[in-house]
């Protein structure tokens, strides 16, 4: 569980690159990144659902995303 901007930038300009906040339950999928740079205090991108979002980059608890992750069972 890392924060956005350090999970982010190791993928430099890769593009599609899908993210998972660790607290979002099953409805929510992931958080596909459209713009980032380091000096960014926003990230912005779409959640699976097509609807657009704004992040802060300084936010906690991101992973990246894989398939079937939002299926994952979740300490109570």
């Amino acid at each position: 569980m890392r924060r956005l901007s350090d999970l982010l930038a190791s993928f430099n300009d890769q593009e599609n690159i899908k993210v998972r906040y660790i607290d979002w339950d099953h409805r929510i999928k992931y958080f596909e990144i459209y713009s980032f740079s380091q000096s960014d205090e926003y990230i912005r991108g779409e959640l699976d659902s097509g609807e657009e979002a704004l992040y802060p980059a300084d936010s906690l608890h991101w992973i990246l995303y894989q398939e079937g992750f939002e299926e994952s069972a979740k300490a109570v």
